[in-house]
């Protein structure tokens, strides 16, 4: 089996001083890492995650350090993932491909001749996306686009945006398909606007706030985790806020499961319940809870303070996120202002 840090190691080597011409601090500080993590990285100690492996290649402007490491992978080893962004902003996994799920939600059958895929682009304003490792391809009719499907395509691509390092884009105009390649995540939400512009409907704002701000109640939530994690829940229903209690799972690949909502959440429970946070009906409010999550998962407990609509109604909270076992939990107080 092929060790991946050898050759990280080796490539980043032959780039980084005294060898190449870039220095270990400036390339730390290039892309929000530690000049330490980069000087492990160098010897092989430690593996390196895509999103920062796609940071170096971005600041070193080298397209070939990522062929290079994985020059002999194999393609069919790398799982590649089928996605539909829809009208009504979801995005749906087709693990049998894009045709095959056009034909399965429609009910046509498969013996019917003609490409189910160009047939929800250009008839249902479908977004269609490939993506395989760093890569990723977008396909879309350049006039039936709809702004749902639009949005949704437009924020999976921001929040993937860190991990995407080669990125492809097919538009159907008439009956040709206008293509380009080495795009970056910027320009395909630019030309997603121009398609189909975005609502007018203000998004849902999210902004980090020092542990130590904490609302008095979800301090004690928080004390409570770091005397013994399993307590965050009893600590939430002893201040009266048990009702908000949330638990998602996450793994390494991006994906966030609600496995319980608070009792009390103002949210339409069969639908959020058990399902992968992007298939929900509010995409921007999706998007930011997905990220709080996946950010507790790596960074610890997190606050965050939130407003804007969340499935119709206007909210402001505050929310604490913890990591319990192998779930991550959060906890939300509304604001009275």
């Amino acid at each position: 089996m092929v060790d991946f840090r050898d050759r990280v190691a080796a490539a980043l080597r032959a780039r980084i001083s005294p060898k190449g011409g870039v220095a270990i601090k400036k390339l730390a500080n290039g892309i929000g890492r530690s000049a330490e993590t980069i000087r492990l990285w160098l010897n092989g100690d430690t593996a390196i995650k895509v999103e920062d492996l796609a940071a170096v290649a971005r600041y070193l402007k080298d397209p070939t350090l990522v062929a290079e490491i994985f020059r002999d992978l194999d393609a069919a080893t790398v799982r590649k993932r089928f996605l539909w962004f829809t009208d009504r902003g979801f995005c749906n996994d087709a693990p049998a491909g894009h045709a095959e799920f056009v034909r399965r939600h429609l009910g046509l059958s498969p013996l019917l001749p003609g490409d189910g895929a160009v047939y929800a682009l250009r008839n249902l304003g479908w977004v269609e996306l490939t993506a395989s490792g760093t890569a990723a391809r977008l396909r879309y009719h350049a006039k039936g686009i709809k702004r749902g499907a639009a949005e949704a395509a437009r924020g999976w691509l921001l929040d993937h945006a860190d991990r995407i390092f080669s990125l492809s884009r097919a538009v159907l105009v008439g009956f040709e398909w206008v293509e380009a390649a080495e795009l970056s995540v910027a320009r395909i939400v630019a030309e997603l606007d121009l398609a189909a512009p975005p609502s007018a409907v203000p998004l849902c704002r999210s902004e980090r706030k020092p542990l130590d701000l904490l609302p008095s109640r979800l301090g004690e939530v928080l004390r409570a985790w770091r005397h013994a994690p399993d307590d965050a829940e009893a600590a939430a229903h002893a201040v009266r806020l048990g009702g908000r209690f949330s638990i998602f799972a996450a793994d390494d690949a991006g994906s966030v499961i609600c496995h319980r909502l608070g009792q009390i959440m103002r949210m339409p429970r069969r639908e959020c319940e058990g399902a992968n946070l992007l298939t929900w009906s509010d995409p921007p409010y999706a998007a930011e809870l997905r990220r709080a999550v996946l950010e507790a998962r790596e960074d610890g407990p997190t606050h965050r303070e939130v407003r804007g609509p969340i499935f119709g109604p206007p909210r402001h909270f505050n929310r604490l996120a913890l990591p319990v076992g192998d779930n991550i939990v959060t906890v939300t107080e509304l604001r009275r202002n």
